[in-house]
């Protein structure tokens, strides 16, 4: 308590925490208006030029206390205010917070080589930032990807024939489930699925906690197989996912049980691969599981109606 008493007295607590205000409210201004993207500038370089931007204050020790309150204020005003999800914060913290203090570490590199010299002026804190936006400009009109498509794939057995797992599927007027744990972060919840007709060409909208997803039938043969491409959706992660196909396969086990298995295509605009990729798949795989246990809960409440 005595420290970040210390701390609150400290000009560079509150250097730092302004300082990471204005970095983190100018990058997702950047973000909102779509001057920069969801990449390696915003995830990899950002941290890094502003852990250099904090690496010019005289005390770093109060610099760090007022980093983590400038974090923690923005993070929690992100949320607060719904532009972004708790989720997605959490997520990337693990990325961000080891790069600025990798940034802090190169500009102690740098003062120890006496390349640069100590100093606590308005140049040395916006300079990174100014590199920011310009790599930020650069990464967007010039080495943007195409998205690639991915998918993710889990599968269950039913003590239940294929078509009647087929028919608990095809539309559920509500989702009955145990939450999966980053569902309790705010990942959306499935709550119901409308299908308004059972052949090619027709509609099946999937209502959750933040938004829907709208499909459209392009195969479908009951007890074998459901087949959709997915034509809009407005849940939070659109702004970097982008979903192509829900599919269902179903398939005869021991004579009268079922195998169903679930495939999700989608793209996503986030780098680096290797640190999204895996966290992505957790994801999906947690809304698939909370509809395999939704249905499994709809063909027992069936069973028991009908003894």
């Amino acid at each position: 308590m005595n420290q970040i008493f210390q701390a609150l007295l400290h000009p560079s607590f509150w250097k730092s925490f302004v300082i990471s205000i204005i970095f983190l409210a100018l990058e997702a201004c950047a973000l909102y208006f779509d001057f920069q993207v969801f990449g390696l500038v915003l995830f990899v370089l950002f941290p890094i030029a502003l852990g250099i931007a904090i690496g010019y204050m005289s005390k770093r020790r109060w610099a760090y206390y007022g980093l983590t309150m400038g974090i923690v204020t923005f993070l929690v005003f992100l949320v607060t205010s719904s532009l972004e999800g708790i989720i997605c914060v959490l997520m990337s913290l693990p990325l961000a917070i080891p790069l600025i203090l990798l940034g802090v570490a190169i500009r102690g590199y740098l003062e120890d080589q006496g390349i640069l010299k100590p100093k606590d002026d308005f140049v040395a804190f916006i300079t990174p930032l100014i590199f920011i936006f310009i790599a930020g400009s650069v990464e967007k009109h010039y080495f943007t990807n195409v998205p690639k498509l991915d998918k993710v794939e889990t599968e269950r057995i039913y003590p239940f024939p294929p078509e009647q797992v087929f028919d608990a599927v095809k539309s559920m007027d509500t989702v009955v489930a145990r939450k999966q744990l980053l569902m309790y972060l705010d990942l959306p919840i499935p709550r119901k699925c409308v299908l308004d007709s059972a052949e090619i060409g027709g509609i099946r909208t999937c209502y959750f906690s933040g938004g829907t997803i709208t499909e459209k039938i392009t195969e479908i043969e009951k007890g074998k197989v459901l087949r959709m491409d997915v034509i809009s959706f407005n849940l939070m992660v659109s702004k970097w996912l982008g979903f192509q196909e829900a599919i269902y396969y179903f398939e005869s086990v021991d004579g009268n049980s079922c195998r169903m298995t679930r495939i999700t295509t989608y793209t996503s605009a986030l780098s680096p691969r290797f640190y999204w990729r895996p966290l992505e798949k957790v994801g999906i795989k947690e809304e698939h599981e909370y509809v395999f246990d939704g249905v499994q809960h709809k063909l027992e409440h069936h069973l028991e109606i009908n003894k």
